[in-house]
């Protein structure tokens, strides 16, 4: 019975946990070529929030 409520409360934090948004987003930008594209801006979608590519093309 102990174990049923340990897995409950797993599954509970895991749902409440998957529901929530991201803090973070972090990728790579390349172009057709497949080459990195540095100082690209990307910004979150009607958000204040931007980033700029590295030469790797990473933000």
């Amino acid at each position: 019975m102990q174990n049923l409520k340990n897995i409950k409360k797993i599954v509970f934090v895991a749902l409440l946990y998957s529901c929530t948004t991201p803090k973070f987003y972090q990728g790579y930008i390349y172009s057709n070529e497949k080459q990195p594209l540095s100082d690209v801006k990307v910004c979150e979608i009607n958000k204040n929030n931007c980033a700029i590519t590295d030469s790797k093309g990473f933000f």
